[in-house]
């Protein structure tokens, strides 16, 4: 599973990312996080690092992702282009936030 986010949501994600390993004893492959900005953007904001869907895209091409994969995107408003909003060109299934959205996994 991979969680992809920016901000705070995508903090969140690579927190819980990251609590996954000692708590439920799986490897740190198992659940991955992928934040806008990369890893300077955990500690501070980096304006306009969520503003590329082909930046998000590009992260998940980074990690390899294939349809064996999970892609959890989380964006507090439902509009963050580099959060992906549909089935990724890797075959990866897709788990949106928030709910409402209509999911055809």
């Amino acid at each position: 599973m991979i969680y992809v986010g920016a901000g705070t949501s995508g903090r969140l994600g690579v927190l819980d990312a990251s609590e996954c390993p000692p708590t439920f004893s799986v490897p740190p492959e198992l659940v991955r996080g992928v934040i806008a900005g990369g890893a300077p953007a955990l500690t501070r904001s980096i304006e306009g690092a969520e503003d590329s869907p082909e930046k998000g895209a590009e992260s998940l091409k980074e990690l390899g992702v294939s349809s064996k994969d999970c892609v959890l995107g989380i964006a507090t408003g439902a509009t963050t282009p580099y959060v992906p909003t549909k089935t990724s060109s890797t075959g990866a299934p897709m788990s949106l936030s928030p709910w409402w959205w209509d999911l055809k996994l």
